[in-house]
This record gives C-alpha cells, sequence and structure tokens, in this order.
C-alpha cells in the first residue's frame, strides 16, 4: 500500500478560533452524601430523569438495601416500603417500555425485582436464570429485552449463558457463538447500531478477558481490534453515550478479588477503541456504579473499592465535547478488482495523531486520486451527488467536491492516504469529506471509478 502524506496546515484550512476542550471528570460536591460502597447498581430512570442506585457493600457498615436518587445536583434516599434483601454484585438495568428499574441475583441470588419510582417489588417468573453474581445485563430497546449473560455460580462456577427478560418472563437464548463462560465484564446497549456491548470480565478466578462482544438478538459476534483496552474486571465499568454514541469505559481491576487497579478512560464508537486523556481522573477503582443521564449528558459516578478494604462515597460526572466523527456515505462504483472501498483504519480524526483513510478493492498498480472537499451537497453550484453516466462512468456519482487533488500510485491494490494533525486546538470541530478517484481502464468506457465517499471532523482527545 502507498501511503501519501499531506501536510495537515496546507491541506487542511483551519478553523478561526480555538474550541473547548475535550472530555471531563469532575468531581461533585452535594450536601448529603451515601454511605460509601461498591458492588452496587446504578442505573439512569430515563422517565423521571433521575439515577437510580441500589444496595452494595460498605467497608464501615457491610452490605446494603438502601435506595438512593440523584437528581444531578444532589442525592436523596427513598424509603420503600419493601426492598430486596441486602447484596451486592448483582445485575441491575432500566426498563424504559415498562418504566421499571430490574434487579436480578446478587452473590449468591436468583430472585428477580423491580423498582417503580416509590416500591420494589418481587416478580414470580416461571422460568428463570440460576442463582448466580456478576453476571452482564442491559435492556434492548429495539427489541423490549433486558439481555442477561454469564457470571458466576457458587457451584456452577462461571456461566455462559444468554436469558431474557419480556417484562414477565425469562427466557433462556440458544446462540451458536457467544462469549466463554465469564463473570465481572461490563455489558451495555448501543441503541444506535441495536447492539448489547460486552468488554472484558473474569475467563477464570485468576485470568481476565480483553474482548469486546456484540450481540444482536440473534448471535454474539466478537469484535477484534489492534488498540483496546487491557484485560479486565470490575462490573458496572461501562455505560452508554446516547447524545455522542459512544460507549464509555473508566477504571475496573484485575486477577483475584479484583485488585483495583484502572482510572482509565476509554470510549467505543462501535468499529474502534480509543483512549480519552482528561485532565483530570477519578481514583484507581474497581465495582464502582456507573450510569449515562440524557437529560443532562452526562455519565455519573459512585463510589467504587478503591482498595481492597476502602469503600469512597464520591460522586463524579464526565462529559465529553469535541468529539470525532466519521461516517461513510454515497455508493461506490465496480472497478476490474472490486468495489473501491474508502475507510479509516482506526478511530479518529483526532489533533495530535495521524489520521490514516486506506482506499482498497483496486488493481494491483496504476494511478488514484484523492478528492478532498468542503461539502458533499455542492461543488460551487453544482449539486451533489452527480451522476456520472454520461461521462460513461455508470453507477459512479461524486460524491464531494474536488477543492484539492491529490494523486497517489497504486500498491498491491490499496492506497493509504494518510493525515498527520497537529496538536493545534484551531483544527478541531473542523469537517471535511473525501473520495478516492481510480484510473481502471477496464472498468467502464470512461476508464475510471470512484470510491463511496467519507465524511470526517477532526476531533480532541
Amino acid at each position: 500500500m502507498h501511503a501519501v502524506l499531506f501536510r495537515s496546515l496546507v491541506v487542511l484550512p483551519l478553523v478561526a478560533s480555538a474550541l473547548a476542550a475535550q472530555s471531563q471528570w469532575t468531581q461533585q460536591s452535594p450536601t448529603t452524601m451515601p454511605p460509601g460502597r461498591q458492588g452496587h447498581g446504578l442505573v439512569a430512570d430515563i422517565r423521571r430523569g433521575v439515577a437510580v442506585m441500589f444496595g452494595g457493600y460498605s467497608s464501615t457498615n457491610g452490605l446494603q438495601n438502601d435506595t438512593w436518587e440523584w437528581n444531578g445536583n444532589t442525592w436523596t434516599q427513598r424509603s420503600p416500603t419493601t426492598s430486596p434483601p441486602p447484596r451486592q454484585q448483582f445485575a441491575m438495568s432500566y426498563d424504559l417500555i415498562r418504566g421499571v428499574t430490574l434487579l436480578f441475583g446478587g452473590a449468591y441470588s436468583g430472585d428477580t425485582w423491580q423498582y417503580d419510582g416509590t416500591n420494589w417489588t418481587q416478580l414470580n417468573p416461571t422460568s428463570s436464570p440460576s442463582s448466580r453474581c456478576c453476571a452482564h445485563m442491559a435492556f434492548d430497546i429495539r427489541r423490549a429485552r433486558v439481555v442477561l449473560f454469564g457470571g458466576y455460580g457458587q457451584s456452577a462456577g462461571m456461566l455462559g449463558d444468554t436469558w431474557e427478560w419480556d417484562g414477565t418472563n425469562w427466557t433462556q437464548v440458544q446462540v451458536a457463538n457467544s462469549p466463554s463462560p465469564r463473570c465481572c465484564g461490563s455489558m451495555v446497549y448501543d441503541s444506535s447500531r441495536g447492539v448489547c456491548v460486552l468488554f472484558g470480565g473474569a475467563a477464570t478466578l485468576n485470568s481476565d478477558s480483553a474482548e469486546t462482544w456484540e450481540y444482536d438478538g440473534t448471535t454474539w459476534s466478537l469484535r477484534t481490534t489492534a488498540v483496546h483496552p487491557s484485560a479486565r474486571r470490575g462490573t458496572n465499568f461501562m455505560v452508554y453515550d446516547t447524545g455522542r454514541k459512544r460507549t464509555v469505559l473508566f477504571g475496573g481491576g484485575s486477577l483475584g478479588n479484583g485488585n483495583p487497579r484502572y482510572n482509565d478512560t476509554w470510549e467505543w464508537d462501535g468499529e474502534y477503541w480509543i483512549e480519552r486523556k482528561p485532565s483530570t481522573v477519578p481514583s484507581v477503582r474497581f465495582l464502582h456504579g456507573m450510569t449515562y443521564t440524557p437529560n443532562r449528558a452526562q455519565v455519573v459516578l459512585f463510589g467504587g473499592g478503591s482498595t481492597a478494604s476502602t469503600t469512597p462515597n464520591d460522586t463524579w460526572t464526565y462529559s465529553a465535547t469535541n468529539t470525532a466523527q466519521f461516517e461513510r456515505y454515497g455508493t461506490a462504483c465496480r472497478g476490474t478488482a472490486g468495489t473501491p472501498s474508502h475507510d479509516r483504519t482506526s478511530s479518529g480524526p483526532w489533533i495530535g495523531s495521524t489520521f490514516v483513510i486506506r482506499t482498497s478493492s483496486l488493481p494491483q498498480t496504476g494511478v488514484a486520486a484523492l478528492f478532498l472537499g468542503s461539502s458533499n451537497t455542492m461543488w460551487g453550484t453544482v449539486p451533489l451527488p452527480l451522476k456520472l453516466d454520461t461521462l460513461g462512468m455508470t453507477g459512479c456519482e461524486l460524491a464531494t467536491g474536488p477543492d484539492i487533488v491529490v494523486p497517489a500510485s497504486i500498491v498491491s491494490g490499496a492506497v493509504d492516504w494518510n493525515f498527520p494533525l497537529p496538536n493545534t486546538a484551531s483544527l478541531v470541530g473542523l469537517q471535511f469529506f473525501s473520495q478516492a478517484y481510480v484510473v481502471d481502464p477496464g472498468a467502464n468506457a470512461f476508464g475510471a471509478t470512484l470510491s463511496n465517499g467519507c465524511m470526517a471532523t477532526i476531533g480532541d482527545l
């Protein structure tokens, strides 16, 4: 593959002013704070606009079964007439269709409860997963199902079964391909792509996973990426940011009893992981509670185990702006070596890094050119996309105006277009469009093809 280098300050015009910086963790100082804990549940009740926290283990008070709510400014303890027995390391998620928080299991229980904002009610399904702790659970809004995977049974050990809750009963789902048995990872629902995302977990009591799996309601798929968070366990260390369409991961532990070890922040956009670099972060911890509150566009984190014997009661929020965006659009037209594909090779684009777009499925050798433009709707006075059949380029369309044209040689059927982006704040938020033009004499009467288009917006780590 041929690498084409661009001096980004020449190729990409600068925007006029710097934008507010990156991602940020902020410690909150509410007047009332729940006792510190780990292994608790924390979910966003979207209908009522609060985060609901239940139970967990306190290093000073033992197992808890108290219910608290966070409204964005303060914690309020609720007083339901009935509550689940004290427990930790259970599975909990919010069922948006039915407007209730659902809780299952814990160390070591197999009961199902729901909370409607006033009281907890124990449910009596005719079928249910076996007793377990540290299972993974998320609500699939597209199919109106709560999905549960794996966990650890006191006598069964690591579990690898998939269950779904329909509001009345649990049903075990038989899938041909699924993650290996595990507990203590974290799972969220990616509503923009309609999949549950599972990361990490304890594969054995003394080994952890760094795998990313996705479940679409039919099968599990392993997503392999060159860059990803390190192997870890800790439950509830991920949330899905619906506003930015990103899964956010923070912290976790490793091996044995969890060994609180990490306080890194990562994001998964459905294709690539990227480590974010906020200037302030919570301390190392695992078994913390974390959720995303859409009405405030914030991640909320409470407590967790910072050492084997310490459970802090701090509250943190995380928000991010200036997130890099990338999207394929339009259609390509077939050439002699297939249909040209124009796509990124990693997360980004981010300032301070090199962003690469690869055009592949090309003739083994030859000439290509990159069209760079500022719009995918107009090229001067010409509306886009522009169909080029009348030129003899059957099925081809111009997806961006070729404001800048950069030629390159094709090597081994591909071209890498490299964008070294300086760490310059004025580039943040800049959007550009690209498309590859490929000389291919046998493809059509004109002798050339065009790839799909790509839209990119530069972000700040």
